[in-house]
């Protein structure tokens, strides 16, 4: 009977709190962009937004737990609930049990959310949002790259003079194939372009080796069908951010940096970061309980502005954590597990010493 009348509550503040939330965040972002968006078809804001709703949930839910736990748990206290039911025999963790069991739930939908909603959504609104005539080079999301380098695997190897992930072609490519570590053709054309499902290439000289002799052959145009099989996401994907890709994407990404030789940390620390960032769900919704589960008349805004600060501090740090992952300081997973490792340990000893009391 308790464990209902606590979840009922919690959750009724909860998705009031939530949906609060996402209104007025969603009212001061159309309110500052309003000048771009009246140039625009309803159509197109409205498609803006339901894209961007799984993003504000991602950033507002750890808020709303700590200001939910520290409400509901809060409340209780200041009304001598918890007090009433420990007197009754029940221990502290025990009537806090549901509470442990929705903020699990709260972090797996978290993680769920990161990798299956959120990295579509991310790349509609940012596609959305992209300028039409690209007036700042910051605003554009064309990455190309010059003097590209790119290894398939043992039997293929790129080289591109430049490579645009936005128009899907490459100037001047080079491709090397191999058998047994054995150079046996060369591809050096004009131009490449993607052609829906496969790879066109102009003005191309086909090089076959032999043992002991060399075929050169001239080809106009030559359909790479069924001779690559590569497509422009391997070379560079147009999705420029961790928010726009899942983890496995980023997976791929990092398959793909260190077979051409690059540098991967700082996408193995995104990597890490896609499972650990949803513990902050977790941990929060844990400092709450502690703080507020023995407040009396008047200490719920109190223990609310400490949480506000804790999570100020638990946020950079998380950053800290990140940026140091990706510049090599720490190694990836510990980058990105830094910051709840810490606070993981604060919440603990925190709730440990609280429950004591």
């Amino acid at each position: 009977m308790f464990a209902r009348y606590f979840i009922g509550r919690f959750l009724r503040l909860f998705f009031l709190i939530l949906f609060s939330s996402i209104v007025v965040f969603l009212l001061l972002d159309f309110v500052g962009n309003i000048k771009d968006w009246l140039k625009k078809e309803p159509q197109v804001v409205f498609d803006y937004y339901l894209n961007y709703i799984p993003h504000i949930l991602f950033l507002i839910m750890p808020i709303n737990v700590l200001l939910t736990t520290t409400a509901v748990v809060g409340g209780m206290a200041r009304h001598l609930e918890w007090s009433a039911m420990k007197t009754a025999g029940f221990s502290i963790v025990r009537l806090m049990s549901p509470l442990y069991f929705i903020l699990v739930l709260i972090t797996g939908g978290m993680y769920l959310l990161g990798e299956y909603v959120l990295p579509d959504a991310n790349h509609r609104r940012l596609e959305i949002a992209q300028p039409k005539n690209h007036v700042k080079k910051e605003q554009k999301r064309d990455k190309a790259k010059y003097q590209f380098v790119y290894i398939s695997d043992e039997t293929k190897s790129y080289y591109f003079k430049r490579y645009s992930s936005r128009t899907k072609s490459a100037n001047k490519p080079t491709i090397l194939f191999f058998e047994k570590n054995k150079l046996i053709k060369r591809l050096d054309a004009r131009s490449m372009k993607w052609k829906k499902d496969f790879w066109s290439a102009t003005d191309v000289w086909e090089r076959i080796f032999f043992r002991d002799s060399l075929v050169s052959i001239f080809h106009k145009k030559l359909s790479l069908q069924g001779i690559i099989d590569e497509s422009p996401k391997d070379f560079i994907d147009t999705r420029f951010t961790p928010d726009e890709m899942s983890g496995r994407d980023i997976q791929t990404r990092i398959l793909s940096l260190k077979r051409s030789g690059e540098k991967s940390e700082e996408w193995e620390t995104q990597w890490h970061f896609k499972l650990s960032g949803p513990f902050v769900n977790l941990i929060l919704g844990l400092i709450a309980m502690a703080l507020s589960h023995n407040t009396i008349k008047g200490g719920i805004a109190k223990s609310f502005v400490v949480g506000l600060f804790i999570t100020f501090c638990y946020y950079v740090l998380l950053k800290v954590g990140v940026v140091l992952g990706g510049n090599e300081a720490l190694v990836p997973w510990a980058g990105a597990w830094f910051g709840n490792i810490i606070f993981g340990a604060l919440a603990s000893l925190i709730l440990w010493r609280s429950i004591r009391l």
